[in-house]
């Protein structure tokens, strides 16, 4: 069952309800501060040092695993977010963001990261699972449903930052009985969550698109393709359009990129992701204006 903010099966409309629900929200309507100040705490969280002298140790050098990065950011971004005085640092029976300003409406704010290539997001088993009276909303419980920052990061590349409105019914458990994650349902990903675009798509590595196998990895590795931001500027480097380029004959969309046809045939799946269109107007740019890719 849906909050009162969507009605009836998922669709084209709920999608215009995330937007306006996005239009809203103090952060998520403006998407320039919002990646700023994601931007300040992931590179915060890369330029932690721990210990002390002579056993202080950079963060990056402990590889860390995904969920102690996430943590870390969660909590960085936070921080810096409580320094305007319109949000505070939520506590374990809270949201991660609580809303201080002036505003009206349910404004406080879960984040959540995943360190997967997938793209997806997950949280505890608890999230899907219904209390004793058969309720997955209760007054005893971390309120499920409300706004979401969701940000999905490979090693030490952001590759994703989207936002939302997620209810406790989206949550669904891992299949197998032992798992301890659940998941969201499918119509989350098309109708209730927003992506922020920005240069970080262009940082990528390759192994986050879909299609894009280890044997395809390498491939493109030999070739000199690591990140989406390599495919895309070459790309631009031969004035090409993405969809026009991949209309090419085999033979000719290797030629104009001076690829082997093994490596256009695989850049061609590259180009034709969903990701990707996301990715290129970031590249249409003067070159002093673009923004150095990892």
């Amino acid at each position: 069952m849906p909050s009162a903010h969507y009605r009836g099966a998922p669709g084209p409309t709920w999608l215009a309800i995330t937007r306006a629900l996005v239009q809203e929200h103090p952060l998520f309507s403006d998407p320039s501060t919002l990646l700023s100040r994601v931007t300040e705490a992931w590179d915060a969280v890369w330029g932690t040092q721990v210990g002390v002298a002579p056993l202080a140790i950079p963060f990056a050098e402990l590889d860390p695993r995904a969920a102690i990065v996430g943590d870390f950011f969660e909590t960085l971004l936070s921080y810096r977010l409580a320094q305007s005085g319109e949000w505070r640092r939520g506590t374990s029976a809270e949201k991660d963001l609580i809303y201080l300003g002036k505003a009206e409406g349910d404004l406080d704010t879960e984040i959540k990261t995943s360190g997967q290539a997938g793209g997806y997001i997950y949280g505890n088993r608890s999230y899907a699972q219904p209390d004793k009276e058969g309720k997955l909303e209760s007054a005893a419980r971390k309120k499920r449903a409300g706004y979401y920052l969701c940000v999905n990061f490979h090693g030490s590349a952001i590759f994703r930052v989207r936002v939302g409105w997620i209810d406790a019914e989206d949550w669904e458990p891992q299949k197998a009985p032992t798992g301890q994650m659940a998941g969201l349902k499918k119509h989350v990903y098309e109708y209730k969550l927003l992506e922020v675009p920005g240069d970080h798509y262009l940082g990528a590595p390759l192994r986050v698109v879909d299609g894009v196998g280890s044997k395809r990895l390498g491939t493109l590795a030999d070739a000199g393709f690591q990140s989406v931001g390599d495919v895309a500027l070459r790309l631009q480097a031969a004035a090409l359009d993405p969809k026009r380029w991949a209309s090419l004959p085999q033979a000719e969309r290797a030629r104009v990129l001076d690829v082997t046809p093994e490596v256009g045939d695989i850049l061609r799946v590259v180009v034709g992701t969903d990701y990707f269109d996301a990715a290129w107007p970031f590249t249409v740019r003067r070159k002093s204006q673009q923004r150095s890719l990892r």
